[in-house]
């Protein structure tokens, strides 16, 4: 991918780092106060910055990110909780599509609307498919799957709980992990016409993992995910 204004927003700063470091001729910006590195990189303008957690900051982080730079492509870059039984942890997961697992609409007067869909929107809110594609077709590193992200504000730690949401509603789907940003990044650039992908390394197993695996296993993940979103950078075009 060459001459695009490309933007990465990451939840935290340890998703961040990697990013920092493939910056050349960098600069900061402060937008309302909130702070965008910019720089060269593959012949590319990179703009990159940490949302921080949750829908809301990821939301209004991205929004400020469309109407400032007019990225030609968004990547939410992060780690995640892994949900389906194929994943290990440091597995990467490249959203086809991703969902709320959080909204609940379904009432009388909103019949026709599923369980974590907002009236006037898709269910899901689905990545670029030509970008999708052309990342399907490199030769990816190990363990890397394709499917569908659930979004909320929860950090998510219970199996049966999230076996029993996904069985109940999201069956004809293929949840792979759960995120806590990804869906909101991807409703705004759903709302601006903005391409986008999601990438999340899992840096725990929901329901197998503890505390301290976390501690642990976070910070590669999250260089998991940088290193698979770098490779995306340089092949596709």
């Amino acid at each position: 991918m060459k001459h695009k204004i490309i933007a990465v927003i990451c939840a935290m700063d340890i998703e961040l780092e990697g990013y920092k470091k493939l910056l050349e001729n960098s600069s900061v910006e402060h937008i309302i106060g909130h702070e965008f590195l910019i720089g060269d990189y593959l012949d590319n303008k990179l703009v990159i910055t940490k949302c921080g957690i949750g829908k809301v900051n990821a939301a209004w982080i991205t929004m400020l990110l469309v109407e400032h730079y007019n990225p030609d492509l968004v990547v939410n870059s992060g780690i995640a909780g892994g949900y389906s039984k194929v994943l290990k942890t440091l597995d990467v997961v490249v959203a086809e599509d991703v969902v709320y697992s959080d909204v609940d609409m379904t009432t009388d007067a909103f019949t026709d609307l599923r369980y974590g869909q907002l009236q006037d929107f898709p269910l899901t809110f689905k990545a670029d498919e030509q970008i999708l594609n052309q990342i399907r077709n490199l030769s990816l590193m190990n363990r890397v799957y394709f499917g569908t992200i659930m979004t909320g504000d929860q950090f998510v730690t219970d199996y049966r709980k999230t076996d029993k949401l996904v069985s109940e509603h999201f069956s004809d789907l293929n949840v792979l992990a759960c995120d806590m940003e990804s869906c909101a990044v991807a409703h705004i650039c759903y709302l601006t016409k903005t391409k986008f992908i999601i990438v999340r390394s899992i840096s725990d197993i929901i329901g197998s993992s503890n505390g301290f695996d976390y501690q642990i296993f976070a910070p590669i993940a999250a260089k998991n995910a940088t290193d698979l979103v770098n490779y995306i950078i340089k092949e596709i075009k």
